[in-house]
């Protein structure tokens, strides 16, 4: 039987009536979040790119210092052949890594890569900024760091890039097994080694420095700045202490399976996570309870969920039976 202006489903027997209206209204959110996913990743690139190209044109430029990556390949080949700008030296070597890429990675990386390549290209060929007031080579090059590592993390904050070489990368990576660390350092190297032989080892090593800097700001573009750590503790008192923990510091707790190598006992390992500043109210709450504890302390990149580090939410306390939901 059908019903004007339902759509029929069965689902164990029972028929089920959806209206049009409701398939359409899915279907419009499903296609406002796919575009505004595309939109969000384009702006981060776009915006990712000016950044770089104004620190670029600004201080690497006129310090005549050199990038990492395919970036530093183009500008060595610029301070080569002044005929071409950066820009175009970028885009003509990105063209065999997006035809490379095109062929062996997912068809949304490319096209917002492809995005990239094109809004750096433009950006760094129109974009013109007056050099900056700023004379001594280290500090241009700290300077430049900061900047181009601010726009290089907007970029790498999408869900695509700006072409180079990571592309060739991941395609030496999938086809002979090397590790990224180690292709990324070895062709960072062979830059900053043509950069000496055509110029001079000073210039060289004042963009070692620009290289370090650049990766430390991505880094903290991408993680954050704000540490956090994620604590241990082994202890035969782990329910007090976790009770202790919970009650004082209103921090959210953990229990690991564990058992002892020497005394084949079973013990229940609390696992933390907290904010730098509360690492020692949180040691001296554990062994305030148990003095025989053995705290590990560790570093950690990122940390998502439900608790949080002002305590535990209440969302997740009525999960775990804690509280319950008024």
């Amino acid at each position: 039987m059908r019903v004007a202006g339902f759509k029929r489903g069965m689902s164990e027997g029972a028929v089920a009536l959806t209206p049009p209206e409701a398939v359409r209204g899915w279907n419009d959110l499903w296609w406002r979040s796919g575009i505004q996913a595309w939109l969000a990743d384009m702006t981060f690139i776009a915006a990712g790119c000016l950044v770089f190209v104004v620190g670029m044109n600004a201080l690497l430029i006129p310090h005549q210092l050199i990038a990492g990556g395919l970036t530093g390949a183009a500008l060595l080949l610029h301070y080569t052949v002044p005929f071409f700008d950066v820009g175009s030296w970028y885009f003509f070597l990105n063209i065999p890594l997006l035809w490379l890429g095109w062929r062996n990675r997912g068809r949304r990386f490319m096209i917002l890569t492809a995005f990239g390549m094109t809004a750096f290209s433009l950006a760094a060929s129109w974009v013109s900024v007056a050099p900056f007031a700023v004379h001594d080579p280290i500090t241009a090059a700290i300077a430049a760091g900061v900047i181009c590592g601010l726009g290089a993390g907007l970029i790498l904050r999408s869900r695509g890039s700006a072409g180079g070489l990571d592309i060739l990368s991941i395609y030496l990576r999938d086809q002979f097994g090397f590790s990224l660390g180690s292709l990324g350092l070895a062709m960072n190297g062979a830059i900053l080694l043509a950069g000496a032989w055509f110029h001079d080892l000073q210039t060289a090593l004042y963009s070692a420095i620009f290289i370090f800097v650049c990766a430390r700001v991505v880094d903290a573009v991408l993680v954050g700045v704000n540490p956090q750590k994620i604590i241990l503790v082994i202890s035969d008192r782990s329910e007090d202490i976790a009770q202790a923990l919970m009650a004082q510091m209103k921090c959210g707790v953990t229990f690991l399976q564990g058992e002892g190598g020497f005394a084949r006992k079973e013990k229940k390992i609390i696992c933390s996570v907290v904010k730098l500043m509360d690492v020692p109210r949180f040691k001296a709450c554990a062994l305030g309870v148990d003095t025989k504890a053995l705290l590990v302390v560790n570093d950690t990149c990122e940390v998502a969920g439900q608790r949080t580090f002002a305590g535990i939410s209440s969302k997740a306390l009525c999960h775990e039976g804690i509280v319950h939901e008024r």
